[in-house]
């Protein structure tokens, strides 16, 4: 699937546009250039000499990272596009010419707004009826029904739109426009579904499998009630799994493998906030060994004081699992053989997703902050 993602990556011409986004980020946040990208193949992660010589799990995460971002963007895509069909900049005149300075009013992407509202109404009373119908037999004729809303709706949506609703260029077309929508939809509907099971082909692995010494629910300041954010590091990538998850889906993967709702939580988010800004994970790609060397050089010269430290320390991490941050242990004594000693251990929290309490482990059990006198 990933040399699929690159393919039409690639033939969208956007990986470019990755690597720039990534690399002005590394700039204005005066972090290592070693982290900055280039397009070299020996670091193109779509082509199948390197896909090869990552393991399974690298590859599921890679996977799950690239198809969260692939559906975005051709959302996006999708958009512009109805946008551009309905202002006939799609023709070859425009396309010569080019986008660069071209402009479109306010005034007109809100009459174009009314009209993909009113589209997706439409689309929405076809995707009820065809579940409503798969329950009972299994099929459903998606061309008649399209041409009994032709009829309902072709001439008030012809006569409307070119006159009181300000879209007086437009063909106006009900059938053509309400075809396009739903082709359009349908093919990111697709894409969502691969996403969502790419979504749980990444929490088996995360729960079953050996792949994180850090993965778990990032709590963000304005949450939406509908996803949660999961984080992962993942060693040898170039930076954090952060994706968001559908609540829903995560819930019920909870309640098929296990008696309660209780997850891991994510540390070191903060790892990757500077001047109250979050570093983002623009682009996700294996660490070549220079990278891994000049990152190891680079930690070495970082003092507790430098402002980059606590982000150095968890790229440290990504680069070799062996090195987990000291800034996430905790300092415990111990008593053995009569003596005292200060050991450091790892901060490993837990959250309801239901409830959003939150626990720790202790002799196996969860216990509860306010239980655990915090």
């Amino acid at each position: 699937m990933l040399l699929q993602i690159g393919k039409i990556i690639d033939k969208f011409g956007i990986l470019p546009e990755y690597i720039d986004e990534n690399n002005k980020q590394i700039s204005s946040f005066g972090l290592p250039n070693m982290l900055k990208i280039d397009d070299r193949e020996e670091t193109n992660i779509f082509l199948r000499e390197n896909l090869e010589k990552l393991s399974i799990s690298r590859l599921t995460v890679l996977f799950s990272f690239w198809i969260n971002r692939l559906v975005k963007d051709i959302v996006d895509m999708y958009t512009s596009y109805f946008i551009m069909y309905q202002l006939n900049l799609d023709d070859r005149e425009h396309i010569e010419k080019g986008y660069d300075n071209m402009e479109i009013s306010q005034d007109a992407f809100e009459k174009l707004n009314a009209k993909f509202s009113f589209l997706y109404l439409k689309l929405n009373e076809i995707y009820k009826r065809i579940r409503e119908e798969n329950k009972k037999e299994g099929k459903y004729d998606v061309s008649s029904q399209i041409e009994e809303m032709k009829k309902q709706n072709g001439e008030q949506y012809h006569k409307y739109f070119s006159t009181i609703g300000g879209l007086h260029d437009c063909e106006n077309d009900f059938e053509e426009d309400f075809l396009l929508c739903f082709n359009l939809e349908n093919t990111v509907k697709n894409f969502y579904e691969k996403k969502d099971e790419a979504m749980l082909g990444l929490l088996y692995s995360l729960f079953e499998g050996n792949i994180s010494e850090n993965w778990g629910i990032i709590e963000e300041d304005n949450p939406n009630e509908g996803f949660v954010l999961l984080g992962a590091d993942i060693e040898g990538l170039n930076m954090p799994l952060r994706l968001h998850i559908s609540r829903k889906m995560l819930l019920q993967f909870l309640q098929e493998r296990q008696k309660d709702f209780i997850v891991p939580m994510y540390s070191g988010y903060e790892d990757f906030k500077l001047n109250g800004r979050r570093i983002s994970t623009q682009i996700m790609m294996p660490l070549t060994d220079k990278q891994k060397k000049e990152i190891e050089e680079i930690s070495l010269k970082t003092s507790e004081d430098n402002r980059l430290y606590r982000f150095i320390k968890h790229i440290v991490f990504l680069a070799n699992a062996l090195c987990y941050p000291e800034h996430l242990k905790r300092k415990k004594t111990v008593i053995k053989k009569g003596k005292k000693k200060i050991k450091s251990e790892k901060i490993e929290t837990y959250i309801d997703i239901k409830t959003r309490k939150k626990y720790i482990k202790q002799n196996g059990q969860f216990v509860s902050f306010e239980d655990d006198g915090r």
